[in-house]
């Protein structure tokens, strides 16, 4: 009898981290487990375990100096960027949003009316990122990456060594 269960991404990380070596399954784990706790390891115990569809397996990664992030979108990349580079002093938000400014768009404002002028329907796509300070996330990858390069030299942190974001989708190691 081959039976499939399907597990949430949370239940796969912590299977994942109870993995004694690398080459152990999900089944052996499970097993493993069952046995610590006295619990019968028939049939139903050696169901294989199927991870969520791969879609919920992707994500975008960061490294900010000596740190590591993996984010479930680009736009929470960016904005996790930014804020970083904003500890570099109180003039990062007005140079970024010099730097930044376009010519119908103002991804960056310290008036909200003023990043999308004349779009009322991309309000919803407006956050505010610091206090006094709106971003627009409406943007494609393109731009994230451009706004993120240019915010690194208002910051004056040299964009490869110090920050790293990779905003093409890659599917993360789940054990």
């Amino acid at each position: 009898m081959n039976v499939s269960i399907r597990v949430s991404l949370e239940t796969a990380n912590r299977l994942a981290a109870l993995k004694a070596c690398q080459s152990d399954t999900f089944e052996l784990v499970i097993r493993r487990q069952l046995t610590r706790l006295s619990l019968p390891s028939g049939p139903a115990a050696s169901l294989p375990v199927v991870l969520p569809r791969p879609v919920l397996a992707y994500g975008f990664h960061v490294r900010l100096g000596d740190e590591r992030h993996s984010l479930a979108t680009a736009k929470q990349a960016t904005i996790l960027i930014l804020r970083y580079l904003a500890r570099s002093g109180p003039e990062f938000w007005p140079r970024l949003s010099a730097r930044a400014a376009k010519r119908c768009r103002n991804h960056l404002s310290s008036q909200r009316h003023l990043v999308y002028p004349g779009r009322p329907d991309l309000d919803h796509h407006i956050l505010e990122i610091a206090p006094g300070w709106f971003l627009g996330t409406n943007t494609n990858t393109w731009e994230k990456r451009k706004l993120i390069r240019l915010a690194c030299e208002v910051a004056g942190v040299e964009f490869a060594a110090n920050v790293h974001c990779d905003l093409s989708r890659k599917k993360l190691d789940l054990g």
